[in-house]
């Protein structure tokens, strides 16, 4: 199971150009933490004070805010996607 999410993180992670040291692609650094600070439980709280990546400014359709972190086990990426439309498939099989 711990190959499977590595296996689906670090593509994304690679792919929108974060990096621990040195200057990203993107503009953008992951900062260590301190095993503990981020609790993933589906709230945001935890991530007040990390600077996000923005991509689509404030536009209410197809954009988002990225924030990451890392600590010595877990990469935590927290994704604010704002989008107008909401698509649903009905459909099984």
């Amino acid at each position: 199971m711990r190959r499977i999410q590595a296996a689906a993180v670090l593509p994304i992670a690679l792919a929108i150009g974060l990096a621990a040291e040195g200057e990203a692609r993107a503009g953008h650094v992951c900062p260590a933490v301190e095993p503990g600070v981020i609790e993933a439980d589906a709230m945001l709280d935890d991530w007040r004070g990390f600077e996000p990546l923005r991509r689509g400014q404030t536009s209410p359709d197809a954009s988002f805010e990225l924030r990451c972190a890392f600590d010595a086990q877990r990469l935590y990426l927290a994704v604010r996607v704002r989008d107008e439309h909401v698509a649903t498939n009905t459909k099984t099989g």
